[in-house]
Protein backbone atom coordinates (compact mmCIF):
# COMPACT_ATOMS: atom_id res chain seq x y z
CA UNK A 1 0.00 0.00 0.00
CA UNK A 2 2.65 2.61 0.66
CA UNK A 3 4.09 2.04 -3.19
CA UNK A 4 0.33 3.42 -4.24
CA UNK A 5 0.52 6.26 -1.51
CA UNK A 6 3.30 7.06 -3.17
CA UNK A 7 2.55 6.73 -6.82
CA UNK A 8 -0.72 8.79 -5.64
CA UNK A 9 1.15 11.55 -4.15
CA UNK A 10 3.38 11.70 -6.74
CA UNK A 11 0.59 11.90 -9.56
CA UNK A 12 -1.40 15.02 -7.51
CA UNK A 13 2.49 16.84 -7.33
CA UNK A 14 3.18 16.17 -10.81
CA UNK A 15 0.33 14.68 -12.72
CA UNK A 16 1.46 12.50 -15.93
CA UNK A 17 1.95 14.17 -19.15
CA UNK A 18 -1.14 13.21 -21.37
CA UNK A 19 -1.17 15.77 -23.65
CA UNK A 20 1.03 18.80 -25.87
CA UNK A 21 1.12 22.21 -23.57
CA UNK A 22 0.26 20.80 -20.42
CA UNK A 23 3.94 21.41 -19.00
CA UNK A 24 6.26 24.38 -20.82
CA UNK A 25 9.04 21.81 -21.37
CA UNK A 26 9.75 20.31 -23.95
CA UNK A 27 8.84 23.69 -26.38
CA UNK A 28 7.58 23.45 -29.89
CA UNK A 29 11.33 22.91 -31.30
CA UNK A 30 12.51 19.87 -29.92
CA UNK A 31 8.70 18.35 -31.13
CA UNK A 32 8.81 20.34 -34.20
CA UNK A 33 12.64 18.44 -35.12
CA UNK A 34 10.99 14.86 -33.72
CA UNK A 35 8.49 15.10 -36.21
CA UNK A 36 10.84 15.88 -38.82
CA UNK A 37 12.26 12.36 -38.00
CA UNK A 38 10.22 9.55 -40.23
CA UNK A 39 8.13 7.29 -37.79
CA UNK A 40 8.71 9.72 -34.82
CA UNK A 41 5.54 10.37 -33.13
CA UNK A 42 4.97 14.10 -30.78
CA UNK A 43 3.50 11.80 -28.31
CA UNK A 44 7.22 10.17 -27.67
CA UNK A 45 8.32 14.34 -25.94
CA UNK A 46 5.17 13.67 -23.33
CA UNK A 47 7.63 12.68 -21.11
CA UNK A 48 7.80 15.99 -18.57
CA UNK A 49 6.33 14.31 -16.02
CA UNK A 50 9.29 11.93 -15.43
CA UNK A 51 12.02 14.36 -15.94
CA UNK A 52 10.29 16.66 -13.14
CA UNK A 53 9.68 13.52 -10.49
CA UNK A 54 13.42 12.05 -11.08
CA UNK A 55 14.18 15.36 -9.40
CA UNK A 56 12.70 13.94 -6.27
CA UNK A 57 13.78 10.46 -6.84
CA UNK A 58 17.21 10.59 -9.21
CA UNK A 59 17.07 9.24 -12.46
CA UNK A 60 19.60 6.34 -12.78
CA UNK A 61 20.94 3.40 -11.45
CA UNK A 62 24.10 1.89 -11.41
CA UNK A 63 25.21 -1.70 -12.22
CA UNK A 64 28.66 -3.25 -12.06
CA UNK A 65 30.08 -5.09 -14.86
CA UNK A 66 32.23 -8.14 -14.07
CA UNK A 67 34.31 -9.33 -16.99
CA UNK A 68 31.47 -8.11 -19.04
CA UNK A 69 28.43 -9.32 -17.37
CA UNK A 70 26.10 -7.38 -15.33
CA UNK A 71 26.88 -8.06 -11.61
CA UNK A 72 23.01 -7.84 -9.45
CA UNK A 73 24.21 -9.29 -6.24
CA UNK A 74 23.30 -12.56 -5.06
Amino acid sequence: YLQQDLINIMEKLIPTCQHEGQYMHPGPKPIDFALSIPGEVAKGSLNTDAHLRSCFFGRSETIVLAEGELSLGD
